[in-house]
């Protein structure tokens, strides 16, 4: 569950947890007696015969082990929480092969009991108090789901008790549910005062999604996104469940990020003209922004340029027309002269962008970029939401092939991007340009 701005908003940076990352340094084991028959194990492991349900149900987790101990990682893709037992109880191998551990999100499924745990935070009486009426029952198209926010589940307790916190860089997955492994080991009671004291008066808490059919079977994405709209609708500041990205998304990785070419260094002297501060502010903007918005702030700079440019061109032609000295004659070829620089005042804006793209920009200087990574942009782009884009060259093209094509083919692919990022629909090909970190590292 995410948190929003509010009463109930909290600065999990406060916590001990985000400073001690080796706070809990110990493991939690089950112990009992071996379940299996010399004869039941074959090739397959003794831990994946042991979890084969665990594991139809969490693909991606990783289960590993010797002699009598195992463990399970990757619950969640990038998480830092292990599940360490032995070949023993019947009933905690029973409870594991019962959970799913959703990728996309911060939750604990339990299918047997078609429900749903989103792990949340431990509140104090004022911020539990402001979600008690946060709890409702909805109906989603056929789908009929409770929904409360509650102290955990005896299930939820047991998972925990079989964790440890096994902190590791860049994995910050399901980061809020490392105080509840603590405040159910079985060595609370030697943990540091800061911390018992933190959790004294505070009840555990996490979100209950209670479902009519097995929680696996439900795109528990969508479902998701539907709550949130519904606590948001009625209360802008009830928390909302924050919805990972896919594992396997590229974000912003090498095999979609264009190799921009490295310049040389920075000349001893440099001349540049003056350039106008709107056109400086947006660029630095631009920096300064997630990928989409920067590629509509560029986008604006070739609004603003071909408005202003053309301004200024057809001021200094109008100018030079009219201190013609022998304009004072008012002959036919110069009346035409007149009106033929002043018809340009009624160019389309896709005109006026054109203009200033082909008359400023050296189609040179954006080879070497693009020859740079030729093969990305001799291919197709798929962006998540349908929509395709062209390539841009092909791989025959050159730099003296690129200068006849160059324009109008790159405006408008820019164009086509750039209705698509700010459109709901591009609006002659019905499509869309999803937010996403796979569309970002592609655009």
């Amino acid at each position: 569950m995410g948190r929003a701005v509010g009463p109930l908003a909290f600065d999990w940076s406060r916590l001990p947890y985000a400073h001690n990352c080796a706070l809990c340094d110990s493991y939690v084991y089950v112990s009992g007696h071996h379940l299996l028959e010399k004869s039941l194990v074959t090739q397959k492991s003794v831990y994946e015969t042991l979890l084969s349900d665990f594991s139809s149900l969490n693909k991606k987790a990783k289960i590993s082990g010797e002699g009598e101990n195992f463990k399970i990682e990757e619950l969640w893709p990038k998480s830092s929480y292990v599940i360490n037992a032995k070949v023993s109880e019947k009933s905690k191998i029973k409870l594991i092969n019962q959970v799913h551990f959703p990728s996309h999100l911060d939750a604990v499924i339990f299918p047997g009991k078609k429900t749903i745990e989103f792990i949340y935070a431990f509140l104090d009486k004022e911020e539990l108090n402001a979600l008690i009426n946060d709890n409702f029952e909805a109906h989603i198209g056929k789908d009929i789901i409770k929904c409360d926010f509650t102290e955990p589940s005896r299930e939820f307790w047991d998972i925990c008790r079989c964790m440890q916190y096994s902190p590791q860089p860049g994995h910050a997955h399901a980061s809020q549910l490392r105080p509840f492994i603590d405040f159910c080991a079985s060595d609370f009671d030697s943990k540091p005062d800061y911390l018992k004291c933190y959790l004294k008066d505070r009840t555990p808490t996490v979100f209950r999604v209670k479902t009519k059919v097995n929680p696996t079977n439900i795109d528990l994405v969508h479902l998701s996104r539907h709550i949130n709209f519904i606590l948001s609708y009625y209360n802008r500041e009830s928390p909302a469940i924050v919805i990972k990205e896919s594992s396997e998304t590229p974000n912003n990785s090498e095999e979609w990020r264009p190799l921009i070419r490295i310049g040389e260094k920075i000349p001893d002297k440099v001349s540049v003209s003056k350039i106008d501060d709107h056109i400086l502010k947006l660029l630095q903007i631009a920096i300064d922004s997630n990928v989409r918005h920067a590629f509509t702030y560029y986008y604006q700079i070739f609004e603003y340029a071909g408005f202003y440019h053309l301004e200024d061109k057809l001021k200094c032609q109008v100018t030079n027309i009219i201190q013609d000295p022998s304009m004072i004659n008012c002959t036919e070829e110069k009346i035409d002269n007149l009106l033929s620089v002043l018809a340009n005042l009624n160019q389309t804006d896709d005109l006026k962008m054109r203009n200033v793209i082909t008359e400023k920009v050296n189609p040179d200087i954006i080879w070497n970029e693009i020859s740079s990574n030729k093969k990305f942009y001799s291919e197709t782009v798929d962006f998540e939401g349908g929509f395709i884009l062209d390539p841009l060259i092909s791989e025959k093209d050159s730099k003296e092939t690129w200068r006849t094509s160059f324009m109008p083919k790159t405006f408008n692919h820019l164009t086509k991007i750039r209705n698509c990022l700010v459109h709901a629909r591009e609006k002659r090909e019905s499509k869309v340009i999803l937010p996403t970190k796979a569309n970002d590292g592609k655009l």
